[in-house]
């Protein structure tokens, strides 16, 4: 073992064989038959006869991913979908260990049993990962976090400057348009290259050229979805968002309160969520606890929506128009435009969140902003506490807590039934590694802690502690924004910043091991 560590090559080499070979065997022996990815619709949209009207037009998924789909649709054909992108995934979960590799040899130049151990635990825990929605757009970021780690840490440890060049304007490029976050992430960059200027070196025309590049890709894409859905944004599922974050965490009943007593709404928005609550009361449904259907109709506003031949129906919407006298010329073009579409051009709505991509759907969420400000105004005790239960109605605070241990464990908690292997072994590997993410993270606020210090005191400070420092306000920046702007899906979007998650608490934990004089 000990010559293996001596030789870098070799020790990647078996690291390497061991990620493969596992989900080789995996694959083989498991997996069985591929399954179906892309829709008939969804394959007609990636033709290359709609391909440029279908990226055009779609703006609930990034558009990152749609690229993505045609090259996987062009490179192993509709039959091998499902292959082609484990394989993909397999590759991006490999780049996690990749990063901790290199970043170890930085800081300690030299291999270890533990660091071994880790990468040996960070592979096969990523088992889950790779086969949960094989084809889901959040994959690849966990290859765009995972070089953004490498870059942050090659500049803080070992050229000790921050020049902004090609590779890192591709990679800021690819972040903005596979992550309507990227934005946070770079903010917090650039306040730390402005507080430490002095302790690094800086090249600001560099950075100047970057975030014009940067922010001219970033634009187009609000220009895109102007034309799409008539709205500046990066995303239509903005919407989503801010409605489903007051709803899961208030509850029914608080929520109608605030929507149909103190919120001062459209009447076309507040007749629609009347219709479905009154349609679930005649049908003598309750819904104390969390129903999934209900849940999608009040977020989504699907008052014109027929559950028994699960379709939309316009006119049942249009009817609530006519008599109520509502009079909204963007409201009808909306309507007229989707109902054309269904009809003559199904494959648009594909791909994506077919819900979120009717245009319908965008126009009453045009108000989610204010519903979203409103719940903190009447209901802040809730939204930003909730309850401590970590399955529902949580608030800000727990949700932002949780996220910290969820990313190792995806997706035990988030959509099991959505990945392919239920492993008892590792489920409970993944455990004991949140256990020492954990443990790990309180190590590292303490490393930030006396980082800051010296850095105020004008004392020395250690570049290592400074990368963790960094990584660290990254990952809290992420998870706040993350937690206050969305309530169900905070599993997924941990997974996102496990590359800097997993990095912090190996140096973290070795550091602190260094200090005892045990490492």
């Amino acid at each position: 073992m000990k010559s293996i560590f001596k030789n870098s090559f070799n020790f990647f080499v078996i690291i390497f064989a061991f990620h493969f070979s596992l989900r080789l065997a995996v694959y083989l022996f498991y997996l069985g038959e591929n399954k179906t990815l892309f829709s008939d619709d969804f394959i007609l949209a990636l033709s290359d006869k709609n391909f440029f009207e279908y990226l055009m037009f779609q703006h609930s998924i990034p558009i990152g991913n749609i690229f993505i789909s045609k090259l996987a649709l062009i490179t192993a054909g509709r039959e091998n979908l499902y292959l082609f992108y484990f394989i993909l995934n397999s590759i991006y979960s490999f780049s996690i260990l990749i990063v901790i590799i290199k970043i170890h040899k930085l800081v300690f130049e030299k291999n270890s049993y533990f660091l071994t151990l880790l990468l040996l635990m960070t592979s096969i825990s990523f088992l889950t990962y790779d086969t949960w929605r094989v084809d889901h757009y959040d994959h690849i970021l966990i290859l765009l976090f995972s070089i953004l780690t490498l870059y942050l840490s090659e500049c803080i440890l070992k050229k000790q400057n921050f020049y902004f060049d090609y590779k890192f304007v591709i990679l800021m490029i690819l972040l903005s348009i596979f992550s309507n976050l990227f934005i946070v992430v770079y903010l917090i960059i650039l306040s730390f290259i402005l507080i430490f200027q002095k302790k690094y070196k800086v090249n600001f025309l560099s950075l100047l050229g970057c975030s014009i590049i940067i922010f001219f890709i970033f634009s187009s894409v609000l220009f895109k979805n102007k034309i799409s859905i008539n709205e500046y944004t990066p995303t239509s599922i903005k919407g989503w968002n801010f409605i489903q974050r007051p709803l899961y965490t208030l509850g029914y009943e608080k929520y109608f309160d605030l929507y149909l007593k103190k919120l001062n709404i459209s009447k076309i928005n507040r007749l629609c969520v009347s219709k479905i609550k009154e349609e679930e009361e005649e049908e003598n449904l309750t819904h104390k606890n969390f129903d999934n259907d209900y849940f999608l109709s009040l977020v989504l506003h699907k008052c014109y929506f027929d559950q028994k031949k699960q379709i939309y129906n316009f006119e049942k919407l249009r009817e609530i128009i006519d008599i109520n006298n509502i009079t909204d010329l963007d409201l009808e073009k909306a309507i007229e435009n989707d109902i054309f579409d269904i009809k003559n051009n199904k494959w648009k709505f594909s791909g994506g969140h077919e819900d979120i991509n009717l245009r319908t759907t965008v126009f009453f969420h045009k108000e989610a902003i204010k519903i979203y400000l409103s719940s903190f105004f009447n209901y802040p005790y809730e939204m930003i506490i909730g309850t401590v239960s970590t399955l529902e109605n949580q608030g800000v605070i727990f949700t932002f807590l949780n996220m910290f241990r969820w990313g190792s464990q995806l997706p035990h908690y988030y959509e099991p039934q959505h990945k392919d292997i239920n492993f008892t072994f590792v489920k409970n590997l993944q455990k004991f590694l949140s256990l020492f993410v954990i443990v790990s993270l309180i190590l590292s606020l303490i490393i930030s802690f006396n980082f800051l210090k010296s850095f105020i005191l004008n004392k020395k400070t250690q570049n290592e502690d400074a990368l963790i420092f960094l990584l660290l306000v990254i990952c809290i920046g992420y998870n706040l924004i993350t937690s206050f702007i969305t309530c169900c899906e905070n599993q997924r979007n941990a997974v996102m910043i496990y590359p800097l998650i997993i990095v912090i608490s190996n140096l973290s934990f070795l550091l602190f091991l260094k200090k005892l004089k045990k490492y």
